[in-house]
């Protein structure tokens, strides 16, 4: 299985935010499904906040929001000090609104703010630790995963939709987004599945009534089934991702369509996928017999 590395991605999700909807986005740096749930959890948060604050006349959050676009981050600091806290952000010029507590036995509390803001929250926040207040920043995820039990409990219920308990397509959009996302980051951990990144050009026939698409193996004339039940298209769908339980045995064929032998999943992801295991076997064998393996 491909290693799974760390990166920065952009999550986004609509939400409806001063009367019209925008496309809100986060920063997610990390594959892992824990993250995804997380940030799953943050956008519900997000919904919620915004219609109590429509409902109590409050607008920062709407402002900060169609101002950030929703790339914001949190700063946390002690609880008593919320009053000073602000007037420092005020006196910084530095846009925030007030998070959801969820967390009610840390004695602290959080602001949201610009995540263009951090350099300028920065130093705010090394002029408050020398005035003896503690303060640090948060990702969104950090936020999340500091709830207590009972708080984390009022935002599951969007996470049970889009983890398979209702069926997808009773789900709106962007629960369908994170309901992929969410399996396919399951997919990526799942040390028993094979993952085969291929050509959108490589597949020859993609059949609805049958339940494989059929591809060539690269740099061959020969063809493979794999199976579609985990299929996802990547890369502005130039790109098929297609996990396979490694032990499953493949049917490959001529290209005429007839059956070639049938191989497991793991062997021909190294012969034909895995250009690190071509190399060992290239410098290990005669020049004379080097064009063979491919």
């Amino acid at each position: 299985m491909e290693e799974v590395q760390a990166a920065i991605e952009i999550v986004k999700m609509p939400l409806e935010v001063g009367g019209k909807t925008i496309e809100i986005s986060s920063r997610v740096i990390s594959n892992s499904v824990e993250t995804m749930i997380n940030m799953v959890r943050f956008f519900s948060l997000l919904k919620e906040q915004l219609r109590k604050n429509y409902l109590a006349g409050e607008l920062n959050l709407d402002k900060l929001l169609e101002k950030t676009q929703g790339d914001i981050q949190v700063f946390q600091f002690d609880e008593e000090k919320m009053e000073e806290v602000k007037a420092a952000f005020d006196k910084w010029g530095v846009t925030y609104a007030e998070a959801p507590e969820l967390n009610e036995n840390d004695q602290c509390r959080e602001i949201f703010y610009a995540t263009n803001a951090a350099p300028r929250v920065a130093l705010l926040a090394e002029k408050l630790q020398a005035a003896g207040i503690s303060c640090k920043t948060l990702t969104p995820d950090e936020y999340i995963k500091n709830a207590d039990e009972e708080h984390k409990e009022e935002l599951d219920s969007l996470v049970e939709k889009l983890t398979g308990k209702v069926n997808i397509n009773d789900m709106n959009p962007e629960q369908q987004e994170f309901a992929e996302r969410l399996e396919y980051n399951e997919l990526l951990n799942d040390q028993s599945k094979q993952l085969f990144t291929i050509n959108r050009k490589l597949v020859v026939e993609q059949d609805e009534s049958k339940d494989y698409i059929v591809t060539r193996i690269p740099k061959t004339e020969k063809f493979v089934q794999m199976p579609k039940s985990y299929v996802y298209l990547k890369d502005n769908e130039s790109t098929y991702c297609c996990f396979v339980d490694k032990k499953a045995e493949l049917s490959v064929m001529d290209n005429k369509g007839n059956l070639i032998q049938t191989i497991s999943a793991a062997e021909l992801y190294c012969r034909h996928y895995d250009s690190s295991w071509k190399k060992r076997q290239q410098k290990n064998v005669p020049e004379k017999i080097k064009q063979e393996i491919i």
